[in-house]
């Protein structure tokens, strides 16, 4: 099982004895529930009193069980859990425990009962563990049971099943009781105190947050593997890439079509365009590390050039001459018509002023003429008083 220092985010324990730093970077070494914790070599110097006392709070004997003593220094050092903190108490200036989201307040450290448990298991837990479930295993109901009670998902979360299967065959510590008779079964300790929850339900409880704490990070540090080794791939994809177009490049420098990669006389100037940026994305000097790079990306725009150039030189006729010749035509036409329409006027001038003129202009503009003329003088006739237009018509 993984470290608690490194599980729980930022210490809330106040460090007081002179040993709190090397004992810290000791403590990162040591796993709760993967052996039997460090060996002599690694142990602290010396064991302050601070930790003595908190072994002696858990069920160790400092001379008798100091194989066990690493499990009192990691209590020591182990953070306060999320959204547990400690506060002064004003009367008999102890330190309590209060976890605002639980809206719960109490003496005992949110861990003591995890520590107390892994020590009661490294002594002889594991062993009637081992014992009870190879006489009765657990039942998959027995099992969905303590899932459901210790918030297991077994579908989304079946790494944590084996340890749920463990909690249902927990052996009890031989300083407690089980109380089957009476309305309110439960656990009596040899102190007089009473439990409803089994005494070893806040190991298993911590034990499977932990796992699961590990788990995700193992998850995470997978998936960031897959992506480096990803990144990996296409960088060195990219890179190859790159040089085989820089060689390429360097390789026929003085074919400008073959530098760039293109056939002769068989490209338009579109795709032309189109190969040369794609070769400059590979060769430009930003772009790669190679120090062949700047000469490559030199010479491949020099090619491009030329090749702009010499398509400039070798139009087709048929583009350039077509346009002049179309426009040639229309001005010819043009003046084609102006001439003819000269011509016809000088050669039917005197047709033109004579019929059209006179026996037709003429005439109209005369008819109009009259008109203009007859309307005032009917206009002044009718206007005279006692004149009647019948006697006058007669």
């Amino acid at each position: 099982m993984c470290d608690t220092t490194a599980d729980w985010q930022g210490a809330e324990r106040v460090l007081k004895h002179p040993d709190s730093g090397a004992a810290a970077d000791q403590s990162e070494n040591r796993t709760g529930d993967s052996g039997s914790g460090p060996s002599n070599e690694h142990a602290l110097p010396e064991v302050s009193a601070e930790v003595t006392e908190i072994a002696r709070e858990i069920g160790l004997d400092p001379k008798k069980d100091e194989a066990l003593m690493w499990i009192a220094e990691e209590y020591f050092l182990a953070p306060l859990p999320d959204d547990w903190t400690e506060v002064p108490d004003r009367v008999s200036d102890r330190l309590y425990y209060s976890n605002p989201r639980l809206n719960r307040s109490q003496w005992e450290h949110p861990l003591e009962g995890y520590y107390k448990g892994l020590v009661f298991m490294k002594k002889q837990g594991d062993a009637l563990l081992a014992q009870r479930a190879a006489a009765e295993p657990a039942g998959d109901v027995e099992v969905d049971e303590l899932c459901v009670y210790f918030g297991v998902d077994k579908a989304k979360e079946p790494h944590l099943v084996g340890t749920v299967r463990l909690a249902v065959n927990a052996p009890l510590p031989s300083d407690w009781q089980e109380l089957e008779d009476g309305d309110e079964p439960g656990f009596l300790h040899r102190s007089g105190v009473r439990s409803k929850q089994h005494p070893l339900d806040a190991y298993f409880l911590h034990r499977i947050r932990l796992e699961r704490h590990e788990h995700i990070k193992q998850q995470q540090r997978l998936r960031n593997h897959k992506h480096s080794t990803k990144m990996t791939v296409e960088e060195a994809v990219e890179r190859d890439e790159q040089m085989a177009a820089i060689d390429n490049i360097l390789a026929n420098y003085t074919d400008e079509y073959a530098c760039m990669g293109l056939s002769r006389g068989c490209c338009s100037k579109a795709d032309i365009r189109s190969r040369y940026r794609a070769l400059a994305l590979l060769c430009h000097p930003d772009k790669s590390s190679s120090d062949k790079a700047h000469t490559a990306f030199q010479v491949l725009t020099a090619a491009f050039r030329k090749i702009s150039i010499n398509m400039k030189k070798d139009l087709p006729a048929s583009s350039t001459d077509a346009t002049l010749v179309l426009s040639s035509a229309c001005v010819l036409i043009a003046v084609a018509w102006l001439v003819a329409l000269i011509s016809l006027f000088i050669v039917y001038k005197s047709y033109i002023i004579e019929v059209v003129w006179t026996k037709s202009v003429m005439p109209y503009l005369s008819e109009v003429a009259n008109v203009v003329n007859d309307v005032p003088l009917a206009e002044a006739e009718t206007s005279q008083p006692g004149s009647n237009p019948m006697t006058l018509e007669v």
